[in-house]
């Protein structure tokens, strides 16, 4: 009778503890499947994960109160797990689209930077090789006479000769108005500077203005040497060819030019101060400089030839009648 009792009570523990381990191993299982199925609907974005933890606790509720608590941990741990995974996948996500999207916009801005330079050279190019930066036309008010005018570089010069009659010391080439009409007049240096007649034969160095008028109209002047040096070294290379007219000049020489600044240098030729004698229409283009040479006699000019690519500087009497360029001031 007393081993009965106590075989009941071994009997008893024994089914408890297989009771328990039983009920153990069915949580295990049961909550690592419905943990990992929770765990893999979240992971791929599955409207239906929620349903599927819920349904994964009731089961478990089924089971026992201690089972759903632990159950209910573990499936919190992998979901968070889960959430994780998921929010690194996102930040690396955006992190990569981040990278694509700033290397597109760095790549854009850098394509963008060296359009915009290509077409500035490009313009530059073309602006510095051919035409006009800006041009138009004014009025001399003393006789109504329209001329052209260009900017090239930071100047801005007559595209054409001057045509204004002094009292004395002008001509048209040969006596023919017409030559006056297409080349300008020629003048002796001291009526284009506007001085007294007596500075043929004497130093009036004294009487030299900056951006002195002489014989242009007003608010312009005539060129000192330094201003036309300054012109044929924007222009550069072959300068005379590129400043002469594309027509107007001998063509048995080839003498027009390209033009390509809008100058449209003209050859109105020269009269001879040693016998008062026409010459070199449409051959060679003079243009005097408000600059007296060292010699009181002497007085400078520029000049462009037929079969000349330069522009060149000298100094030549006084009493010589060449063309007149007026400059802006």
């Amino acid at each position: 009778m007393t081993l009965f009792p106590q075989k009941i009570t071994m009997l008893l523990g024994l089914v408890f503890a297989f009771f328990l381990f039983a009920c153990g191993g069915d949580n295990g299982t049961g909550g690592g499947h419905h943990i990992e199925s929770s765990s893999s609907s979240v992971e791929v974005n599955d409207p239906g994960s929620s349903s599927e933890i819920i349904s994964s606790s009731s089961s478990v509720e089924d089971v026992g109160s201690s089972s759903l608590l632990e159950n209910s941990s573990s499936s919190t741990e992998t979901t968070s797990s889960s959430s994780s995974i998921t929010d690194n996948s996102s930040s690396s996500a955006a992190e990569s689209s981040s990278s694509v999207t700033a290397e597109s916009s760095s790549s854009g801005e850098e394509v963008s930077s060296s359009s915009v330079t290509e077409e500035s050279s490009s313009s530059n190019m073309g602006s510095s090789s051919s035409s006009i930066a800006s041009s138009g036309t004014f009025t001399d008010t003393r006789d109504a006479k329209v001329y052209k005018y260009v900017k090239i570089g930071d100047q801005i010069w007559m595209a054409e000769n001057l045509n204004y009659e002094t009292p004395g010391g002008s001509w048209c080439n040969e006596e023919d108005n017409s030559n006056c009409d297409l080349y300008g007049r020629l003048y002796e240096w001291v009526a284009a500077m506007r001085f007294d007649s007596s500075c043929n034969d004497s130093k009036c160095l004294s009487q030299i203005q900056a951006k002195h008028r002489g014989v242009c109209p007003e608010d312009w002047h005539l060129p000192s040497r330094e201003e036309w040096n300054a012109l044929v070294n924007f222009v550069g290379d072959s300068a005379g060819v590129k400043l002469k007219s594309t027509s107007g000049w001998d063509s048995s020489f080839d003498g027009n030019g390209t033009d390509d600044y809008g100058f449209n240098a003209l050859p109105g030729g020269a009269r001879r101060y040693s016998d008062n004698s026409f010459e070199n229409k449409a051959r060679w283009g003079n243009w005097w400089a408000a600059t007296e040479d060292n010699s009181f006699s002497r007085a400078g000019y520029q000049t462009m030839g037929d079969t000349n690519v330069n522009v060149d500087g000298a100094s030549i009497d006084k009493n010589s009648g060449f063309s007149v360029r007026c400059i802006k001031n």
